[in-house]
């Protein structure tokens, strides 16, 4: 059965990196989330591609998912989970990473849209809330608030 937990660090262990998620957040403390095509939300994010920098990773999904572009964009890794005994994974233990970046324009200075290749669960759509409202969107965080803790002592 999978498990994961949350660590709160900028420093990694010595474990293959999977998926890369992050916090975006806008100068008027709106944050992007992106809700994939079986309806679920999430953080925009996703797997690096070979030779790829997290930094690089992370541009990457948040334009390919909500057509945001920073350019030198530089985020603040605060976690990761280690995640073991996943089905999907041939590694018996891996690290999703969690990083923070605080844009210095509004949410309505961008325009979101979703520019993401075909795939099976597809990102269909791409919004701002206020960071309060998480709850509503990613259940999951109301039964494990580690990683909103450690999100909320950055902002």
């Amino acid at each position: 059965m999978q498990e994961s937990k949350f660590y709160r660090t900028n420093i990694l262990p010595s474990l293959p990196i999977h998926q890369i998620y992050i916090w975006f957040v806008t100068s008027d403390n709106k944050m992007v989330l992106v809700k994939t095509k079986s309806g679920s939300y999430q953080l925009p994010g996703g797997k690096p591609l070979l030779n790829e920098t997290k930094e690089d990773t992370l541009s990457r999904e948040l334009f390919e998912e909500s057509g945001i572009k920073i350019e030198n964009m530089k985020p603040q890794l605060f976690g990761y989970y280690l995640v073991k005994n996943d089905p999907y994974w041939p590694e018996p233990e891996y690290l999703q990473l969690r990083y923070f970046f605080k844009s210095n324009r509004n949410s309505t200075d961008f325009t979101l849209e979703t520019n993401e290749p075909d795939d099976n669960d597809k990102i269909v759509k791409a919004e701002f809330i206020n960071a309060s409202q998480i709850f509503d969107y990613i259940t999951w965080m109301k039964v494990e608030p580690d990683e909103y803790n450690a999100f909320s002592s950055m902002i």
